[in-house]
């Protein structure tokens, strides 16, 4: 028999084949972004992020990236918005552009966060 209490944290999510907390919080934030933007939720995404639109072409600017709007109160700068955004501008791009299911979407973002 074997005791879990003597295995790491990392050891026993690889054993039973879990995400950690930390990714599975991630893997859901995202896809919750995703829905809004596909429209699966009656959210207006403007009202918290906009389109960032690149200026210059860089190698870290794209279309399908957001950015936060401008706001100085300490209240904003805590919502769920200002958590993902910077999560959605490190997805490939690809994956933010291509218009596919939500369950295809969560596959491919737990194969990246598994990674």
């Amino acid at each position: 028999m074997v005791h879990y209490k003597d295995v790491s944290y990392g050891e026993r999510l690889k054993i039973c084949n879990l995400m950690s907390l930390v990714h599975r919080r991630e893997l859901l934030d995202l896809c919750f972004l995703y829905k809004c933007k596909i429209g699966d939720y009656c959210i207006e995404l403007n009202k918290f992020v906009e389109a960032a639109n690149p200026v210059y072409n860089t190698r870290h600017s794209s279309p399908a990236n957001f950015k936060m709007r401008k706001c100085n109160t300490n209240y904003v700068k805590k919502i769920f918005f200002n958590r993902v955004v910077p999560m959605w501008n490190k997805l490939p791009e690809d994956l933010k552009l291509s218009e596919i299911s939500a369950n295809i979407f969560k596959i491919k973002v737990k194969a990246i966060l598994n990674n």
